[in-house]
């Protein structure tokens, strides 16, 4: 089974399905206080952020808010494997494969 996902959309979902007040970037720099947004909805959503490692790669490399939406991906692949994930569409269109096209958190 393939189901795609999408950080903003996980996030959407955790905050009681409405949009962010905040971006997580401003003229492609981190916006610290969105991304506080984002980390407080997944410690509400019962995501373990202090069990994390301590940041070991390079800052050139791996961002800040690529590490809170890998844990909103992960979040997404919780929910889908639980069966409580929401699709977007609720009915989606398939491909020529038969796969859904929607993406799910």
């Amino acid at each position: 089974r393939l189901h795609e996902v999408h950080p903003e959309l996980a996030f959407w979902a955790m905050n009681g399905e409405a949009p962010l007040p905040l971006p997580k970037k401003v003229k492609g720099r981190v916006h610290d206080n969105g991304l506080a947004l984002r980390a407080s909805l997944l410690a509400a959503a019962g995501f373990p952020l202090q069990a994390l490692p301590p940041a070991s790669y390079r800052r050139a490399d791996v961002g800040a808010d690529d590490l809170i939406d890998a844990c909103a991906c992960a979040w997404s692949a919780r929910r889908i494997a639980e069966g409580r994930a929401i699709r977007l569409p609720a009915d989606p269109p398939r491909d020529a494969r038969g796969l859904r096209m929607a993406i799910t958190a």
